[in-house]
């Protein structure tokens, strides 16, 4: 069974907590690139914290690195909670 988060979210899939960095690309930025770390994974959505704002509704394309290799994935910012020094976007893929 999964376990549910503790981050201000709600899932319409199962969730599952992990610790990978993530990247998004450079044009999504006004041309700096980001990396972030993804706090939670499902089959349709994602928790990441990146340093910089991706605003709520734009498409964007995050890349997952991890010791096996990457994987792109497209998706939509459905929401974002803001921290100290840090935002928390809610992406939706599939």
């Amino acid at each position: 069974m999964a376990r549910e988060t503790e981050w201000p979210c709600q899932h319409r899939y199962a969730c599952f907590p992990v610790s990978a960095v993530v990247r998004a690309p450079t044009a999504q930025l006004g041309g700096t690139e980001t990396k972030g770390m993804v706090h939670n994974i499902g089959t349709g959505d994602l928790m990441a914290e990146f340093p910089v704002e991706l605003g709520r509704g734009r498409a964007v394309e995050l890349t997952l690195i991890t010791r096996a290799g990457s994987l792109t994935l497209e998706g939509r910012v459905v929401w974002t909670a803001a921290g100290e020094g840090h935002v928390r976007p809610g992406v939706a893929f599939g």
